[in-house]
């Protein structure tokens, strides 16, 4: 802090220390100015299942009437290993909304292998999330997803993962313009920060009108998914993300860190625990979205997106 003009004489001859201070300086102004919203990959976990839900419905591989059992886990492919739910006792028969409201990781599975690998993916790239969303801030990246190749990952059990977020990153900015597609009559959007550019008397100089991607998903899918992600807020796992007076609407999401190792080169449990919010229903014009990295709760808190972000997305929006 104050530069080398701070330092003891003897330590700003030392050209060895002047260098790693001028580099150590450098790093902590990058993460300064860096803006993890667009230049930050996380996994963003349940909160992807609306883009598994929208997707299998607008296909008509599920409709209102379909129904999921979970018992808990679920063998995919040649995964030697069952793949389980949150609630591993299971969550029994339920509906397409029930499913979405339990967050349950069976019934998305299911309802992907309906979807298959390459449809999946399609609508993966459809709604953005290959691609950078555009904005117009700096530094933005785009999330890593499998390779699609002969030779790649990209499998049953790959496409499984997927359809509850795991195994992939996106930017928060990637996530939020792919909710907002969902529930804005199924419009994918270019998101923008700066709506005018004024002259030195106030005049506008330039405005910003929004852009029409592309059309992903229909209205009338649209309408239903709204729907059911305000079901998820009246009923589900997202109660603590209602604010009264207020049709809110949104998904939890918990998600493991698979890329944290500890000093032995194991793989730590951190996670990061989220909560997309949208409001109002009716005619949405809002979306919040609350992630938080490796949360140190209190002794006995369940670490969750419902427990943890879904409250604060709550005054956000209140």
């Amino acid at each position: 802090e104050g530069g080398l003009a701070n330092l003891p004489e003897e330590l700003q001859k030392n050209d060895d220390i002047v260098s790693k201070l001028g580099s150590a300086r450098v790093n902590i102004l990058m993460k300064t100015w860096r803006n993890p919203v667009v230049s930050d990959n996380y996994e963003p976990g349940s909160t992807f299942k609306l883009m598994t839900v929208a997707t299998a419905y607008e296909l008509g591989e599920v409709n209102e009437d379909s129904s999921f059992y979970c018992g808990g886990s679920l063998m995919v492919g040649d995964w030697k290993e069952p793949i389980n739910c949150a609630n591993t006792s299971g969550h029994g028969m339920q509906t397409l909304t029930e499913a979405l409201m339990n967050s349950c990781n069976v019934a998305m599975m299911q309802i992907v292998q309906k979807v298959g690998m390459a449809r999946f993916y399609e609508f993966y790239k459809a709604f953005g999330l290959l691609d950078q969303t555009g904005i117009d801030l700096p530094g933005e990246s785009r999330g890593q997803f499998h390779n699609t190749s002969e030779t790649s990952d990209w499998n049953e059990v790959a496409l499984a993962t997927a359809s509850f977020g795991q195994r992939f990153t996106v930017t928060p900015m990637q996530m939020i313009t792919m909710v907002s597609a969902i529930v804005d009559d199924g419009k994918l959007k270019k998101p923008y920060v700066v709506k005018n550019v004024l002259n030195a008397d106030g005049t506008i100089k330039s405005t910003t009108d929004p852009e029409v991607l592309r059309q992903v998903i229909s209205e009338e899918t649209s309408a239903t998914m709204r729907q059911i992600i305000e079901s998820v807020v009246t009923e589900g796992t997202a109660k603590n993300g209602s604010v009264v007076g207020y049709r809110i609407g949104g998904k939890t999401g918990t998600a493991e860190k698979t890329d944290q190792t500890d000093s032995n080169g194991q793989q730590t449990n951190d996670k990061i625990v989220s909560f997309v919010g949208i409001a109002p229903m009716d005619d949405p014009e809002y979306v919040v979205l609350i992630a938080l990295d490796t949360p140190n709760p209190a002794t006995g808190t369940y670490i969750s997106g419902g427990v943890m972000a879904a409250p604060t997305v709550a005054r956000v929006m209140e």
